[in-house]
C-alpha cells in the first residue's frame, strides 16, 4: 500500500479543510491532513512532525500566510509551500509558480490542487540536493519577488543592525518611502521622537532576537508625518546554524490613517479633555510624590469621588513603601522583557485593595518633571484566573481520581491527555500515550480503518455516529490482548481545532457478571420450574400475576395459561376479598419490603387450603418498585395437627393446674401437719421433762442404776426438744417471706463466727478466708445458710490436733459459688445424696452431735434463692460445701 501524502494545513475555517480533504481523495491523492491555526502550533509540527507539503491560506486572524512561508523556509527548506488562497495578490493571478512559494490554488477552484500537488512534489523529488544547497540570499530574493505585489502588508527585511533591506510595494503604499530613499535606513523612521527616546526601536529588535518573534500595536509614522494605529510583527531570521541574519517585518494598519498628537500640551485644562473619557486610570505624579492630576477612571479606581479628590494625596498613599518604592524599577524590568506593564496591588482611599496592571514613564508636566502612571483594574480577570486555576485542580483530581480512563484526542487523533485509569487498563505509561494516534495505540488492527474513518470525519467535521451516545467495543491493551469496553465521545468546546474526550471503562468483569448472571437466572428458572413442594410466582406492581411455576400449578390447580395476568385476589375467601385483605397485603408489602401473611385460600376447584406464605416487594437499583415476589406452601396438615395440639395442651394446662392445686393443698396441709405435730409433742415431752427433774431432786437414796436411767431420760427429753424446734424452723424456712438485696458473704462469715465464738474458743483452728463478693438474697436466710455450714465444718474438725478452714468463691457468668472446705473426718461419697435431707445422718449420734436438720434447711434456703447445694469428700481427709445463688445486680446509670 502506497504511503500517503503528509499534508500540513494552515488554515483557521475548519470547513474549508474539509472541503479541501475531500478534493484531494477525489482527485486519487492519498493524504493525511494535519491543519493549524497558530504559529505555535505550525512551529511544532515543523518540529516533532515535518510534513511532505505544506498548504496555506493567505491572511489569519492571529497568524499570516507569508510569515508561514518564511518560517517554512526556515525550518523546513525542502518542503513544498501552495498557497490556498480566496483574494490572492494580482501578481498571483498569473497562475504561474511563484519563486519563493512553489505555487498557488485559488479555494474557488480547487481543481488545480491536486495537480499543483504532484508538480510541486515531483519538482522537488526530482532535486533534492539542489533545494537543500540553495543558498539564503537566493531565497531572500525568491521571497521579495513573491511579495513584490502585495499591497496591504508593508513588508520589510531588516539587516541585524535594523537597517532596511528590502522594500515592498506594500511598505511604499504604507510608509509612503520609495525604495531607493528608504534602504540603508534604520527602521526607527516608523516610529514617533517618543518611542524612539524610550528605546522601543531597539527593544523590538532585541525581543525578536531573543524569543524568535516580537508582536505589538501602536502608533507609526508615515513619511509625511502622519501617525496610523498598526499591528507589527518582527521575526528573526537564522541559517542553518543559529546565526542572526536579520529580521522580517510585516506591519499592518488596523485602521484610516488618523492624525496623533503625542507631545502633551502644556495646558492642564487640554490635557483634561483629552484623557478625562480614557476608561483605565491615569495619574500625574511630581518629583515631590504628589498627585496633581487625575481623570475620572482614576478617582472611581481608587474610591475618590471626585478626580480633585486625589489631588490631596500622595504616591505613598496609594502606593505605600517599600512597594510603593520598588514601581519603577519593576516596569524598567518589565520594559526589557518586552512587557511595559506590570502587575501591582494599590491602597483605595478607604483602605481596601485593588490588584492593578500599570505603567509607569516619565512625563514633564507643567514645564517640569513627573511621571504618569497608568492603571486598569485586573480584579476580575484575577478571580477569573483563580477560578480557572481552581477548575484546573478540579479537574486534575478528576483526572487522577476517576476509575474510568479518559483521554483526551485532538484533531489529528493524536492523544494529549491520559489519566491514571488509562494507565491501569491500557498498561501503557502517560508519557508512552502522549503524542500517539489513539487509533494505533489501542484500536485493534482488524477495527483500525473502520474506526479511522469515522474518527477522522467526526473530529473535523463536529459530526458523527460517535457523538453523545454510549457504545460497546473491543480495545486493545499494551501486552496485545483485546477486551471489550464502553465507550462514549464528547466534543470539547473551543475557538481552535476540534477535540474530543473520551470515557473508556473496562466492561469485562461486567460482562463477566452479566454471564454469571444470565446463567444463573437460567439455573434459578429450572430450580424453580421443578419445585412442586412451593408456590413460586412473580406480580407486576399491580399485582396480576405474571410468572407461574409447576409447585403453583400443583397447589393452587391453575395452568400457566390460565391464570398469567389475572389479580392475587383470585386466590383469596370472598369473605377476605370483600375485607381488602389482598389489596392490603401489597400496600403492606410495598412499604416495609416484605409480609409474612397466612389464611386460607381457594382452589381453582373450589376446596379450600391453609396457606402460609411470604410477599416480597421487587425494586431496582433505584428503589423504584417493578413487582413482588410471592411463596407459598400448603399447611392444612400442620395447621390440623397444630389445632389437635392446642386442645391436647388446653387439656394437659388443666389437668396439670388441677394437679398443681392438689399438691398445693397437699403441702398446705403437711406444713400444718408438722406445725401440729410439733405443737402436739412439745406438751408430753415438757410433762416428761418436770417429773424427771422432780425425780433427781426428790429421790436422793435412788442407787446409780436408778440415777443413770434418769439421766437418759432428761438427755432424751432435750434431744427430742431440739429436734421439735428444728423441725419447727425447717417448717418456718418453707413460708417465710423472702427479701431480696445486695448481700456480702464477707460480712455474713464475720457474723457466723461470733455467731460460733464458744466452739471456737480454746480450738487450735488455722483459717484461711479468700476474697469474698457480693450475692443476690435474703441476708437473714443465707446468714443461716453459713451458720450452718460453718458449724458443721467445725464439728467434724473436733477430732483433729490442727483444725483448717478455708472458706472462698468463684464468680461464674451470672452467679457466684461459694464453699467451705475443712480437714475433718469426712464422709463416703456413696451417701453424699442423704446428707441434705430431713433427719439424715452418716455418722452416730454418740460420735457427734446432732439433729439431722441443719443441711436440710441449707438446701431448702438455697433450692428458694434460685441456687443449689452439693459437697464434696473423702472418708478421713475431709469435706467441701457448696452453694450456688445469683450475683448482685449492677445499679441503673
Amino acid at each position: 500500500m502506497k504511503k500517503p501524502i503528509r499534508i500540513l494545513f494552515v488554515e483557521d475555517v475548519p470547513k474549508d479543510a474539509v472541503i479541501v480533504n475531500h478534493q484531494l481523495r477525489k482527485a486519487g491523492l492519498a493524504c493525511r491532513t494535519k491543519r493549524v491555526d497558530t504559529r505555535k502550533a505550525f512551529l511544532h509540527e515543523l518540529a516533532t512532525d515535518p510534513p511532505d507539503l505544506i498548504l496555506s491560506d493567505h491572511g489569519l486572524p492571529s497568524f499570516d500566510g507569508f510569515e508561514a512561508l518564511a518560517l517554512a523556509h526556515e525550518k523546513c527548506p525542502g518542503v513544498p509551500f501552495i498557497f490556498v488562497t480566496t483574494s490572492p495578490p494580482a501578481e498571483m493571478a498569473a497562475r504561474s509558480p511563484q519563486p519563493g512559494a512553489t505555487d498557488y490554488v485559488l479555494k474557488s477552484d480547487l481543481t488545480q490542487l491536486a495537480p499543483a500537488i504532484r508538480h510541486a512534489l515531483g519538482i522537488f523529488a526530482a532535486s533534492p540536493t539542489r533545494r537543500k544547497s540553495n543558498p539564503t540570499g537566493k531565497r531572500d530574493a525568491a521571497f521579495r519577488h513573491l511579495v513584490h505585489g502585495i499591497k496591504d502588508y508593508a513588508i520589510v527585511m531588516l539587516d541585524p543592525k535594523g537597517n532596511i533591506v528590502t522594500w515592498s510595494p506594500g511598505a511604499k503604499a504604507i510608509h509612503g518611502y520609495g525604495g531607493e530613499e528608504i534602504q540603508g535606513h534604520h527602521f526607527s523612521v516608523f516610529y514617533s521622537r517618543d518611542a524612539i527616546e524610550e528605546g522601543l526601536p531597539e527593544l523590538g529588535l532585541k525581543t525578536a532576537e531573543a524569543r524568535g518573534r516580537f508582536e505589538e500595536e501602536g502608533p507609526r509614522v508615515t513619511k509625511t508625518g502622519k501617525y496610523f494605529h498598526a499591528s507589527v510583527i518582527i521575526t528573526a531570521l537564522r541559517d542553518d546554524d543559529g546565526k542572526l541574519l536579520g529580521f522580517a517585518q510585516v506591519t499592518r494598519p488596523s485602521g484610516e490613517p488618523v492624525p496623533i498628537t503625542l507631545a502633551l500640551p502644556s495646558n492642564e485644562e487640554r490635557y483634561r479633555q483629552l484623557v478625562d473619557l480614557c476608561p483605565c486610570a491615569l495619574l500625574v505624579v511630581n518629583s515631590h510624590g504628589d498627585i496633581v492630576f487625575s481623570n475620572k477612571a482614576a478617582a472611581k479606581l481608587l474610591g475618590a469621588s471626585t478626580p480633585e479628590q486625589l489631588l490631596n494625596e500622595t504616591l505613598d498613599t496609594i502606593a505605600p513603601p517599600p512597594d510603593g518604592q520598588a514601581i519603577m524599577a519593576r516596569v524598567r524590568e518589565a520594559r526589557e522583557r518586552g512587557d511595559p506593564f506590570i502587575e501591582h496591588e494599590l491602597v483605595k482611599l478607604d483602605g481596601g485593595r485593588v490588584v492593578v496592571e500599570m505603567s509607569v514613564v516619565p512625563f514633564v508636566f507643567k514645564a517640569k518633571t513627573a511621571l504618569q502612571i497608568i492603571a486598569h483594574d485586573i480584579t476580575r480577570r484575577k478571580r477569573m484566573e483563580k477560578a480557572l486555576l481552581e477548575s484546573e485542580a478540579r479537574k486534575t483530581a478528576i483526572l487522577e481520581t476517576a476509575l474510568d480512563a479518559i483521554l483526551l484526542i485532538d484533531h489529528r487523533g493524536l492523544i494529549q491527555e491520559w489519566n491514571p485509569a488509562a494507565q491501569k487498563i491500557f498498561g501503557y505509561a502517560r508519557a508512552e500515550a502522549l503524542g500517539q494516534l489513539v487509533d494505533e495505540l489501542i484500536v485493534p488492527a482488524s477495527l483500525r480503518q473502520l474506526y479511522q474513518d469515522g474518527l477522522t470525519h467526526y473530529l473535523i467535521t463536529g459530526a458523527g455516529s460517535l457523538l453523545d451516545r454510549t457504545i460497546e467495543l473491543t480495545l486493545r491493551r499494551a501486552d496485545g490482548t483485546e477486551f471489550r469496553a464502553e465507550l462514549a465521545i464528547s466534543r470539547v468546546t473551543s475557538e481552535g481545532p476540534p477535540r474530543c474526550t473520551a470515557l473508556i471503562r473496562d466492561i469485562t468483569e461486567r460482562k463477566r457478571v452479566e454471564a454469571a448472571l444470565r446463567q444463573s437466572e437460567e439455573r434459578f428458572r429450572l430450580l424453580v420450574e421443578g419445585v412442586k413442594d412451593y408456590a413460586i410466582y412473580i406480580l407486576d406492581v399491580e399485582g396480576r400475576v405474571a410468572t407461574w411455576n409447576m409447585g403453583a400449578e400443583r397447589l393452587e390447580g391453575y395452568r400457566a395459561n390460565e391464570i398469567i395476568g389475572k389479580p392475587l385476589a383470585t386466590f383469596f375467601t370472598p369473605e377476605d376479598v370483600a375485607d381488602g385483605v389482598p389489596d392490603e397485603a401489597l400496600k403492606k408489602a410495598a412499604v416495609e419490603g416484605q409480609v409474612f401473611n397466612e389464611g386460607w385460600r381457594v382452589r381453582k376447584d373450589g376446596s379450600r387450603f391453609w396457606s402460609q406464605g411470604i410477599l416480597t416487594a421487587l425494586r431496582d437499583e433505584s428503589g423504584w418498585l417493578h413487582g413482588f415476589a410471592k411463596i407459598a406452601r400448603d399447611m392444612t396438615r400442620e395447621k390440623n395437627d397444630a389445632e389437635e395440639i392446642r386442645q391436647l395442651n388446653a387439656t394437659l394446662e388443666q389437668r396439670v393446674s388441677d394437679r398443681t392445686s392438689e399438691l398445693q393443698a397437699a403441702n398446705e396441709e403437711l406444713e400444718a401437719f408438722s406445725y401440729s405435730v410439733s405443737h402436739d409433742l412439745r406438751a408430753p415431752l415438757r410433762h416428761i421433762s418436770g417429773y424427771v427433774e422432780i425425780l433427781q431432786t426428790e429421790a436422793a437414796d435412788l442407787d446409780e442404776n436408778a440415777r443413770r436411767h434418769l439421766d437418759t431420760i432428761a438427755s432424751s427429753s432435750k434431744q427430742m426438744g431440739d429436734l421439735i424446734d428444728a423441725l419447727l424452723a425447717f417448717s418456718r424456712m418453707g413460708r417465710a417471706e423472702m427479701h431480696q438485696e445486695n448481700v456480702p458473704l464477707a460480712e455474713l462469715v464475720e457474723e457466723a463466727r461470733r455467731e460460733l465464738a464458744n466452739d471456737i474458743k480454746d480450738r487450735n483452728l488455722e483459717w484461711e478466708i479468700g476474697p469474698l463478693p457480693k450475692v443476690r438474697g435474703d441476708h437473714v436466710m443465707l446468714r443461716q445458710v453459713v451458720v450452718n455450714l460453718l458449724a458443721n465444718a467445725l464439728k467434724y474438725t473436733r477430732t483433729r490436733e490442727l483444725a483448717r478452714i478455708e472458706i472462698g468463691a468463684k464468680t461464674d457468668r451470672d452467679k457466684v459459688v461459694f464453699f467451705i472446705r475443712d480437714n475433718g473426718v469426712g464422709f463416703d461419697m456413696r451417701y453424699a445424696d442423704k446428707l441434705f435431707g430431713v433427719f439424715q445422718r452418716l455418722h452416730r449420734s454418740d460420735e457427734f452431735e446432732g439433729t439431722g436438720i441443719g443441711l436440710a434447711n441449707v438446701r431448702r434456703i438455697i433450692h428458694r434463692h434460685g441456687g443449689r447445694a452439693w459437697a464434696e469428700s473423702s472418708t478421713g481427709y475431709g469435706a467441701t460445701f457448696f452453694f450456688s445463688v445469683p450475683k448482685p445486680r449492677k445499679a441503673n446509670k
